[in-house]
């Protein structure tokens, strides 16, 4: 009788766990865009400063460029 049981209750797990494989399939999740440089060479004269814009920013990000 116990084995009958746990019989059951494994085949009812596999089928919700089908069940929720099978609706989450059918959603349309888009990522967002990753940050990315608007201008990607610029030239700087030593002493000037020059401002980089970033396309898809997150405000609550912040961004930092280190020379290399």
């Amino acid at each position: 009788m116990q084995m009958a049981s746990r019989k059951v209750i494994a085949d009812l797990m596999v089928l919700a766990l089908c069940i929720t494989t099978l609706s989450s399939a059918g959603s349309d999740v888009e990522a967002k865009a990753k940050a990315s440089l608007k201008t990607k060479k610029i030239s700087v004269k030593v002493g000037k400063k020059k401002s980089i814009l970033i396309k898809n920013k997150t405000k609550k990000h912040s961004y930092s460029f280190y020379q290399q």
